[in-house]
Order: C-alpha cells, then structure tokens, then sequence
C-alpha cells in the first residue's frame, strides 16, 4: 500500500478550502476602504526587495521578473476591472464584490503556481543546491505576485476614487 503524500495533499487541500470560503463570500458585499488600498502591496514589494537583495538575479532572472511582473499586472488590472464596486445608498460606504469571472481568474493563478511548485518542488525538497531553474521560476513568482496584487489594488483604487 503506497503512503499518501500528505506534504503534497495539505497545500492543496487548504488551497481549497479558502477557495470554496471566497466563493460562498462572492456573493455578498463587503466594504472597500480606499486608504488600505496601498497597504498590502507595500508589504509585498518590501518582500520583494529582501527576496531580491538575498539572491539578486542574473539577467535571464531580471528578464524573467520583468516578464512575470509585466504578465501579472496586466492580470491584476483585469482582476480589479471584473470587481464590481458600488456605494451603499443607506450608509454611502463603498462596497465591493468579487465577479465570478475574477475569482476564476484567481483559481487559475493558483492552479499554475501549483504545477509550477510541483515541478520543480522535489528538486528544493530533495536538499540539493537549488538549480538556476528554480531561481528563474521564484524571480517570476515574486514579479507576477507584484504586480498583479500592486496593479488589482490600484485600479481598486482609482475606480474608488470615481466614485
């Protein structure tokens, strides 16, 4: 009898339960605060900055950040196009709504990071020396991660301030 790989099953499982949480959530509205707007992507791109000074990338991972990063923000403006926002008429809050079509979008993200994970996974797992595959696949993770969670909020953002 094989042994399950749990280290393989748990990501996933996990994965899919906060997918099936923002799906029930989708339906409702939830209230968008303009100012927080910038918070999170700060957060990221410090993140990518100690990413990128531990392990500065050579040209082909520059060029493979630049590529992800300019593929993610093209992917986060269509996100943040697809989010319905509206303005409460009993409050005047502004509130948003994920479309069905951005979470599908999202789900699709996260379904190739996973088989890109899987991939190359075993040869980090393996305790090896990381192959320069592996820094150009994580130089393209952290550009696409930047840009499409920088690019979502901002076209939040600017439609917030339409409105």
């Amino acid at each position: 009898m094989a042994a399950v790989p749990w280290g393989q099953l748990l990501p996933l499982a996990i994965v899919a339960m906060v997918l099936v949480w923002r799906f029930r959530r989708m339906a409702r509205s939830t209230p968008l605060t303009p100012w927080r707007l910038w918070l999170m992507p700060l957060i990221l791109l410090a993140m990518t900055l100690a990413v990128l000074s531990a392990h500065p990338p050579d040209g082909r991972g520059w060029l493979a950040f630049g590529g992800a990063l300019a593929l993610g923000a093209a992917l986060g403006w269509q996100r943040g196009r697809l989010t319905l926002i509206e303005r409460d008429a009993a409050s005047g809050q502004l509130m948003m709504r994920q479309s069905p079509a951005g979470m599908l979008l999202l789900v699709a993200v996260v379904a190739v990071r996973f088989l890109l994970r899987g991939t190359l996974g075993a040869e980090v797992a393996s305790g090896q020396a990381p192959s320069p595959a592996v820094w150009l696949l994580t130089d393209g993770m952290v550009g696409f991660a930047l840009g499409f969670l920088g690019v979502f909020r901002l076209e939040l953002g600017l439609r917030a301030r339409q409105l």
